[in-house]
């Protein structure tokens, strides 16, 4: 079963960008006529945030092998859902690069100001170190288990 997505942005300033509408076809293999309810999902990436009009619509299917006639079946009707979106993170990916940099810049700075004021570095680099790392997987822990996955 093939089903088209289609959106537009509702919210805002008027629709004239690619990033306020899309269309996308997702295909649930492995399904036949008869076999019941199911659930297909997409994700985009890279949308204005806002609410949106989403249409999902059943596609008739063009078996292989076929003289280009349409397979039979019962008439699906399309569903249409309002949805909102909210403006995703600054910075994708994994956050390990972006903290190391920073915690970096930071210690190198820390130890420029104590030799300027003839402190002892070393203790003040290993402190501000051993902080970053705990303080790192901390707000990772937290960060798992707040945003757990119930995959199946």
């Amino acid at each position: 079963m093939t089903i088209t997505f289609a959106e537009v942005r509702e919210s805002g300033a008027p629709a004239t960008t690619a990033r306020d509408r899309f269309k996308r076809v997702e295909t649930a293999e492995g399904t036949t006529r008869g076999s019941g309810r199911i659930s297909v999902t997409t994700k985009v990436e890279d949308i204005n945030p806002g609410t949106w009009r989403v249409t999902a619509t059943p596609v008739a299917h063009t078996p292989a092998g076929s003289n280009g006639a349409r397979e039979a079946g019962p008439r699906l009707e399309p569903a249409q859902v309002t949805a909102s979106t909210r403006s995703g993170p600054p910075v994708h990916g994994p956050g390990v690069r972006p903290f190391a940099a920073s915690v970096a810049r930071a210690v190198l700075v820390q130890g420029v100001l104590a030799a300027r004021a003839q402190l002892a570095t070393g203790t003040a680099d290993f402190a501000s170190l051993a902080g970053s790392v705990v303080g790192s997987f901390t707000a990772k822990a937290h960060c798992m288990t707040q945003h757990r996955r119930h995959d199946a």
